[in-house]
Parts: structure tokens; C-alpha cells; sequence
């Protein structure tokens, strides 16, 4: 199979499934926030702000360099397993511990500190299926991440849907996060052990010491990212009400859950460019430029339909308990062109060894989102945390482009990006009339709109020659693949 077929067969599957699991997703994030209301809502985005930073630390960018070892020498799979097994056991355990001795410390009601240790042991049995998933990203296999990601947010959804049925709180709807990640970790322990080998532990400290030291920067880095990202929140928990913190957190998970795509391709594309790294460092700049096309054709569009429709969707989503939050929608909006952007940059490095400045351009980021929110909080409150959040996002985009220049000048971000400007102009200037519309017409506007943008796309010859012959062969590949399946197996899934 070539390449180019690999990554169509891969991000064909992960595009879809991303796509499915944000829509759950979505629905889990609107039903919990109704359910729970401003208040509530507000200590249960405290709760997962809080356990993911510690669940960044256990994972401290292991998975990251597990997948650059086995795609480069797969002939090690089984060893590198065995050795992210036993490392993750003892990360995990430690980051247990952790949590539930810090929320012994913090000066909260007795449910949200409940909840803080009920949501530790779902991060334990996250860290476990996130090893065990970096096996399929380096085997170049992402189906198998797929079915475990759909089958986990539909899992969620379900019991979330059961947890408010018998007017559960917070307690239980923290508890529905256990089952669902064990779930999900025992899925893809079986995928494993069935497919490649038997996950036995060994321990290696030599090498532990090696692939530590590997992947600190990396851990380092996405732990100041995971604070960066979620300082809003943390600020807004200690500067203001918890009801801002649901004001905020409303938006904030929308535009958040989106950075999944943008990530995802980046995941796929990964061990591609971890080998391109090693032969040819221009090629890989060259693949690069390409995907970043790829992700302002994604981001523009998307960012002009919450920005025009900001009432509209907010109301749709949560309703008027949460109609303050709109002018905080358009205003992370404009995070996600950003956002997609800087969820490519730790790949890139890594795939060069170069992990440590994505280090630095996130503690620029955390530093810059740190000082704008203790300036504006106290006067703007919630409104000053999205401030903080679009100007940190801003900052790591910028030093981003800036490390990524010195290394190769020919790259272009203005030549990735100006068709894809220019025909959101046109999609804007068609939805702006719809603004403030029923919500049928909203929704013929975002339809008018987008065949504009696709148009204005296909006018500019957005796509060179290459490109488009290289998308060719790829969907004959996914054509023949689809064609080839018998006609009783069409709707088994894997």
C-alpha cells in the first residue's frame, strides 16, 4: 500500500469518526450543562480542568515518542509495549495518588471533592488505553482508534442520558467517566493482544531513563499546554463565581472539541513525517505546508458560522440560561484558526527531535494567558478569561511560525493561507444577512454560504496538480477498498 493511500485509508476513518464522536460529544457536553445548570456546570469543568493537568503529567509525552520508536523501527513493537506498560502503570498510580491527596488540600464542598477522586480513577484508565492506542497510530492503523472512540463518547452519551433520567448530580455523572474510559481501555487491550502481541510488562531501566528523558520536553510541553488551555477556567474558579466559570466553559468546550480534527490528521500524519525527518527534512516541510493548507480549508469556515451565528447556537445548545455566553463564543471563535494550527506544531518538532521549542512556545503562551487574565478578570470577568485564552493561543501560533521559519525559509504560511481568506470573505458576506434569522433560514444561509466557499475554493486552484493527482489515487484506493467488500459485511463495523 503507498503512502498516500495509508493516509487517505487512515484519515478517511478518523475524519468520520471524529466527526461522529464530536457530535456526541456535543450532545454529552449540552445535556450535562442543562442538567446541571450554570452553577453546576461551572464545578464540573473545574473538576475535568483540574484531573486532565495531573493526567498530562502521567502521560508526560510518552505516547508521543512511543509512536516515533515503533513507526521508525517497528521491529521492536513488542518491546517498546512492554516497556509503555510497565511505565505507564507506575505513572499512572503515581498520578492517582496525586490528585486524590490534592483534593484533600483544596477548599471545596464535599461532592466536588468527591468527584475530583471519582474523575482520578477514569484519568488512570485513560492513560492505559492512550498507551495501548499508540500502538494503532504507530502501526499506522488508526481503525482500530476510530471504533474505540465512537464506541466510548456513544457509551457516554448513554449512561449520561440514564445518570439524568434518575436525577443524578455531580458524583454520578463524574462516575460515568470510570466506566466509560475502563471500557475503552479493556477494548483496546484485546485489540492488542489479539492483533499484535500479548502486552507483557518489562522493565528496562536504562532504557525507561532514555525514553524518560525523551519525553519530557514533550510532556513539559503539553502539560503547559493542558494549563494554558484550561487557566481560564482555573482563574475564573479562584477570581470569580462559579457561574462564570459555567459562562465560560459553555463556548469554551465547543471551539475546545474542535482542535480534535486538526489533532487527529496530525496523529495520522505522524509516523510519515517521522520518517520523512529522518531521509529528507525539505520533504517533510513540503508535506507540512500541504497539511496546513488542509487546516485553514477547515478552521476559516468554521470560525465565520460561529461568529455571524453566535445567538443562534448558543441558544440552540443550552439555552437562555446560557445567553450571556454568546459574545464569549465570538470571541474563541477566532481561537480556532489559531488552535488548528498550533495542534500541529508538537508533531512537527517531535518528528524532528526538536520537541524542546514547542517547551518554549508554551510557556510563552501559559505566561501571556496568566497576565491578561489577571488584568481582565477582575474587571471584565468571564469576557477578560476568553481574552486570555485567544491572545495565549495567538502568542504560540506566532513564536510557532517563527521557529519553524529558521528552519526552513521556503515554507509559506501566507501562501497556505490567502485562498482560504479570500473565500471565506465571500462565504461571510453571503451568511451575514442570515444573522439574525429563524433558525431554518440560519441554516440555508450556513448551506448558501458553504457552496460559495467551495466554489471560491475550486475558483482560486486552491489545490496544485500534485495535490489533486495525489487525492485521485487516494480515492480509487478508498473506492476499490469500499467495492471490494461483500455485500452481507457492508454494515459490520472493523
Amino acid at each position: 500500500m503507498r503512502q498516500s493511500q495509508l493516509i487517505a485509508k487512515n484519515m478517511t476513518v478518523i475524519v468520520l469518526s471524529e466527526l461522529v464522536g464530536f457530535g456526541l460529544h456535543l450532545i454529552v457536553t449540552v445535556l450535562i450543562a442543562r442538567h446541571l445548570g450554570t452553577h453546576g456546570f461551572g464545578n464540573y469543568s473545574f473538576i475535568l480542568a483540574f484531573v486532565w493537568i495531573f493526567q498530562l503529567i502521567g502521560d508526560c509525552g510518552l505516547s508521543n515518542i512511543m509512536v516515533r520508536e515503533m513507526s521508525v523501527r517497528k521491529e521492536t513493537l513488542k518491546y517498546q509495549l512492554g516497556l509503555t506498560k510497565s511505565l505507564i502503570w507506575v505513572q499512572s498510580l503515581a498520578v492517582f495518588t496525586s490528585i486524590v491527596l490534592a483534593a484533600a488540600f483544596l477548599n471545596l464542598e464535599t461532592p466536588v471533592k468527591n468527584s475530583i477522586c471519582i474523575m482520578g480513577l477514569a484519568s488512570l484508565a485513560l492513560l492505559h488505553a492512550i498507551g495501548y492506542s499508540s500502538v494503532f497510530r504507530a502501526m499506522e492503523e488508526m481503525e482500530y482508534n476510530a471504533i474505540g472512540f465512537v464506541s466510548h463518547k456513544a457509551l457516554l452519551i448513554l449512561l449520561t442520558v440514564v445518570v439524568i433520567q434518575f436525577n443524578g448530580g455531580l458524583v454520578e455523572i463524574t462516575a460515568v467517566n470510570v466506566l466509560c474510559n475502563a471500557y475503552l481501555w479493556v477494548l483496546y487491550y484485546l485489540i492488542v493482544k489479539h492483533k499484535y502481541y500479548y502486552p507483557r510488562v518489562i522493565y528496562d531501566f536504562n532504557t525507561w531513563r532514555h525514553l524518560i528523558y525523551e519525553s519530557i520536553p514533550i510532556g513539559i510541553s503539553n502539560l503547559l499546554r493542558g494549563v494554558s488551555l484550561q487557566v481560564g477556567i482555573l482563574m475564573l474558579t479562584a477570581l470569580a463565581t462559579a457561574s462564570s466559570v459555567g459562562l465560560f466553559s459553555a463556548p469554551f468546550k465547543v471551539t475546545q472539541s474542535l482542535s480534535l480534527l486538526p489533532q487527529t490528521l496530525a496523529i495520522v500524519l505522524f509516523p510519515y513525517f517521522s520518517r520523512l525527518a529522518k531521509s529528507s527534512q525539505r520533504d517533510l516541510f513540503d508535506a507540512y505546508e500541504r497539511n496546513l493548507k488542509f487546516v485553514y480549508l477547515l478552521s476559516i469556515p468554521l470560525v465565520i458560522v460561529f461568529v455571524i451565528l453566535d445567538e443562534a447556537i448558543i441558544d440552540l445548545l443550552f439555552g437562555d440560561k446560557f445567553k450571556d455566553a454568546s459574545i464569549a463564543f465570538q470571541i474563541l471563535s477566532f481561537n480556532i484558526v489559531f488552535l488548528f494550527q498550533t495542534s500541529q506544531f508538537v508533531y512537527v518538532f517531535s518528528s524532528l527531535g526538536k520537541q524542546r521549542l514547542f517547551t518554549m512556545c508554551s510557556i510563552i503562551g501559559l505566561l501571556v494567558n496568566i497576565g491578561v487574565d489577571i488584568l481582565l478578570i477582575p474587571r471584565y470577568d468571564f469576557i477578560g478569561a476568553c481574552i486570555g485564552t485567544l491572545s495565549a493561543e495567538m502568542s504560540i501560533c506566532g513564536i510557532g511560525i517563527f521557529f519553524i521559519k529558521t528552519m526552513d525559509r521556503s515554507i509559506s504560511f501566507i501562501r497556505a493561507s490567502w485562498k482560504p481568506l479570500v473565500s471565506g470573505v465571500l462565504m461571510a458576506s453571503v451568511l451575514f444577512p442570515f444573522r439574525h434569522s429563524s433558525l431554518m433560514w440560519a441554516f440555508c444561509g450556513v448551506v448558501l454560504s458553504s457552496v460559495a466557499y467551495v466554489l471560491a475554493i475550486g475558483f482560486l486552484r486552491t489545490f496544485s496538480w500534485v495535490e489533486l493527482s495525489s487525492l485521485r489515487d487516494a480515492l480509487n484506493f478508498l473506492r476499490k477498498k469500499c467495492s471490494s467488500i461483500p455485500s452481507s459485511q457492508s454494515g459490520e463495523v472493523g
